[in-house]
């Protein structure tokens, strides 16, 4: 009982010093920590772990790129595999919601087709190729910093929109990503 104790002190400082809440006491990580601490463990917890194995991680979350319910469209440009390039089919699944079907074809090389890709696998590609993430600041001149407050992935042109916050309210300015590193280089 000390045991479950000490590890569920431990899991609280680790939240804490992460900047999260601590977990109420019926979270499912405290539950499973729980039943992992009842069984007699292979090795000792010693407090000075290098790696605390019995803590859960918390997942990182990143409220801008959830897996969306709607499908990519057909023949929308999507980043994968180094590249962007179209989705040429796509089947609903029960489970991964919606799988495609993507050709990719790199210089000097046979055309490569990729079927059943999760839309979860499109979203992590799409999160990859972002250069910048909502509420980061950039510079485009003589300006003050102006902060991303939105973005949204173009199916049409294969690029990332960043809506960036204007001189006034009401006046955010939306920008493609080329456009908005070619402008930052240009000011710095």
């Amino acid at each position: 009982m000390r045991r479950l104790f000490w590890c569920l002190q431990v899991l609280v400082v680790y939240r804490k010093q992460r900047g999260l809440r601590p977990p109420s006491p019926l979270c499912p990580s405290w539950i499973s920590l729980a039943r992992l601490l009842s069984r007699k463990p292979s090795t000792p917890i010693h407090p000075f772990h290098p790696h605390p194995y019995l803590i859960a991680k918390p997942l990182p979350r990143n409220p801008a790129m959830r897996i969306p319910k709607t499908p990519c469209p057909i023949a929308g440009l999507v980043p994968f595999w180094n590249g962007i390039y179209p989705i040429k089919d796509k089947k609903p699944h029960p489970v991964l919601q919606w799988v495609y079907t993507i050709h990719t074809k790199q210089p000097d090389q046979a055309l490569v087709i990729h079927y059943n890709v999760s839309q979860e696998d499109i979203v992590k590609e799409i999160e990859l190729f972002c250069r910048f993430k909502v509420g980061d600041t950039v510079e485009l001149g003589p300006f003050n910093r102006r902060s991303i407050l939105g973005r949204k992935w173009d199916f049409r042109t294969g690029t990332m929109i960043y809506v960036l916050e204007g001189n006034r309210a009401g006046r955010d300015l939306p920008m493609e990503q080329e456009e908005l590193v070619r402008r930052i280089e240009a000011a710095g």
